[in-house]
């Protein structure tokens, strides 16, 4: 990901898309709640999503899709509770 100079910086994109699906089958699109909430020293940096539209409840596992430029990845994991 790009450094983020500032929540919303002009013209900053993320250049990723997110997706999850829940176990009921719904999608839900997911975006930055944040700025990084952790960059390593690498310049690997850690944030939060947020979902739209919020889970209704915790699934056993979500399907997530992200979507890059010349590629995707898709993948089914297992959800834990906070």
């Amino acid at each position: 990901m790009p450094p983020l100079c500032r929540r919303f910086a002009h013209n900053w994109q993320p250049g990723f898309s997110w997706w999850l699906r829940d176990g009921g089958g719904n999608w839900h699109v997911a975006a930055p709640a944040a700025e990084p909430s952790h960059v390593s020293a690498e310049g690997t940096q850690a944030f939060l999503l947020r979902l739209t539209p919020p889970l209704a409840a915790v699934p056993d596992t979500a399907e997530v899709v992200i979507t890059g430029p010349a590629t995707q990845l898709r993948a089914t994991v297992p959800v834990r509770p906070a």
